[in-house]
């Protein structure tokens, strides 16, 4: 269980530094723009894993 937090940890730093990195080749009028797109496709990714999480274990036949 450690293993898994600390690799989806070093995931979220990846993905931290590599939005910031691409914050500034964004056009200064886009970047408001880009962060509530990125904003809203996180929630969305956070909703469908906490949708999957409450599904019932599926059998395989």
């Amino acid at each position: 269980m450690v293993d898994k937090e600390a690799r989806l940890q070093a995931a979220v730093e990846k993905a931290s530094l590599r939005l910031a990195t691409l914050r500034f080749a964004i056009p200064h009028e886009l970047q408001d723009e880009m962060s509530f797109a990125i904003r809203e496709y996180v929630m969305a990714v956070a909703a469908k894993a906490v949708w999957r999480a409450k599904q019932p274990p599926q059998l395989e036949t």
